[in-house]
């Protein structure tokens, strides 16, 4: 008993001490209801005064109601009748969008409820020419207007400046509100969705292209001019009604852009680290939404000059990557990478999109075609692969997963060498392990398409899922299978072993 009862001692002191904190626990937790039900008391038994709705006006009074009532109707379930009941009362309701008589602050509220969750692309398709005609109001308002809630003793700078910010926001929030409505939308498939816009479609998408080729690598160009150019771009598919003019003003903007680049590159002044200077990395980034552009026009256009584009795109990065020591810079490499997959994806079916005037009943238009043919095949050679595995060595050990993922699909645009078969010294191996030679294996695998690379990109682009983590534990185990059998080239080592780093940052 003696020795006992120091453990007794010490359990009775821990029992004790257990007790007393869950009392306090369930004393702090009652206080909290306590409080909980007095808050609520005490808003049941508020009585509202003209006080609490003086900073309500009218008109975000109606709007929220009209967004309640939309948003209540987007199920058939109870008493609410489905969309179907609104599709007539909603031509009359759409006029306070375009009537200019609601600030632009609560209608960029109303059109973000409608846009998101729990709202669908089919309430905003009821609204879609008056919600594309007051966005757009916001785009082309002339600079001597001045919104409705605005001081009238404010001075021209802060009107300027006004301006700008809802000149943005109205590109931001049009840009949401198209791809919502019209999502991949190709130039010549069908009318632009800005020219369905109530009232001045036509004038919108004109003042678009205009500041989507506006933006000019000038001493006293600002940085929110650039940001509406690169706003402008995203929005050329649903302005242009040809499509060679979107390539021009894409082509335009990537000469600019790479023109400020290369200066920036040659200069020995470091750049200005202001809000409003435009920076290096603002420049790249407009000049990837360029490139990102026209690899997604040029298929339809003009396809034989994807080989042209994605030849400097590649030497872009090749040479950038020698004169900055840092690594690229993500929207660099995603834009090259979208080349390269435009251009393989055309590649494996010439034929399409040269059914067009430019080409037809042309004499040179079969060798030209040929010529671009074999360029973008050598272009996108395996035999290239592994200098550009050198290249995109930093992207694919850099923490950014967008980053690693951008290197990767740009690797896999390049033709994927064979595996090797099974190697003398790996049968050395496997001797000493007393397994047969493999020459089953050897026919099995020698040939085929070496797919590690496509694996990690796999990893890094689609969702995590319990099927998808099986998956890929079965092709870790494989790939670990073809390194110990010596199957894998050893131009891809390198990059291997490296995106197998890269797969660590995953969780």
């Amino acid at each position: 008993l003696v020795a006992e009862l120091p453990s007794l001692l010490l359990q009775q002191q821990q029992q004790s001490q257990e007790q007393q904190q869950q009392g306090l626990q369930q004393q702090g937790q009652q206080q909290q209801q306590l409080q909980f039900l007095a808050l609520q008391q005490q808003q049941e038994e508020h009585v509202f005064t003209a006080a609490d709705f003086e900073l309500v006006t009218l008109s975000q009074a109606s709007l929220q109601l009209l967004l309640g009532l939309v948003l209540g109707h987007t199920k058939e379930v109870g008493a609410s009748k489905g969309l179907w009941a609104l599709k007539t009362p909603a031509a009359r309701w759409a006029t306070l969008l375009n009537q200019g008589l609601v600030p632009d602050s609560e209608l960029l509220g109303f059109i973000q409820g409608l846009i998101e969750p729990p709202s669908t692309a089919a309430v905003a398709e009821m609204f879609a020419p008056q919600l594309l005609g007051s966005v757009g109001r916001m785009v082309i308002k002339d600079d001597s207007s001045v919104d409705n809630t605005a001081v009238t003793d404010c001075s021209t700078a802060c009107s300027s400046s006004n301006r700008g910010s809802r000149q943005s926001q109205g590109l931001a929030a049009l840009i949401r509100v198209c791809n919502l409505l019209r999502p991949g939308a190709a130039i010549g498939t069908d009318v632009p969705l800005l020219l369905t816009a109530q009232p001045d479609g036509i004038e919108l998408a004109a003042a678009l292209q205009s500041i989507a080729g506006s933006w000019t690598a000038a001493k006293n160009s600002t940085k929110q001019q650039l940001l509406d150019c690169w706003a402008g771009l995203q929005l050329l598919p649903h302005a242009c009604v040809k499509p060679a003019d979107a390539v021009d003003i894409c082509s335009k903007v990537l000469a600019e852009a790479t023109a400020a680049c290369n200066t920036a590159a040659n200069a020995t002044s470091p750049s200005g680290t202001s809000s409003s200077t435009v920076s290096i990395a603002d420049v790249l980034q407009l000049r990837g939404m360029a490139l990102t552009m026209l690899a997604k026009l040029l298929p339809a256009v003009t396809p034989q000059q994807l080989p042209v584009i994605a030849t400097d795109a590649l030497v872009w990065v090749k040479q950038y990557s020698q004169l900055n020591s840092q690594t690229i810079d993500c929207a660099t490499v995603s834009a090259t990478a979208a080349v390269a997959k435009s251009l393989a994806r055309w590649l494996h079916n010439p034929i399409e999109g040269l059914a067009g005037p430019a080409v037809v009943g042309q004499a040179s238009a079969a060798h030209h075609v040929a010529a671009a043919i074999t360029a973008g095949q050598q272009l996108l050679a395996a035999d290239q692969l592994p200098h550009m595995v050198q290249v995109l060595l930093p992207c694919l050990l850099d923490s950014s997963q967008q980053l690693r993922a951008a290197a990767l699909q740009l690797l896999c645009c390049y033709q994927q060498p064979a595996y090797l078969g099974t190697s003398s010294t790996s049968t050395a191996v496997a001797s000493q392990q007393q397994q047969p030679p493999s020459n089953a294996d050897r026919a099995v695998f020698e040939g085929l398409t070496c797919d590690e690379l496509l694996i990690l990109r796999d990893m890094h682009i689609k969702p995590c899922s319990i099927e998808a983590g099986r998956r890929w534990t079965v092709a870790l185990e494989r790939m670990s299978n073809h390194l110990e059998y010596r199957r894998i080239p050893q131009s891809l080592i390198l990059g291997l072993v490296a995106g197998l780093i890269g797969v660590l940052h995953i969780r």
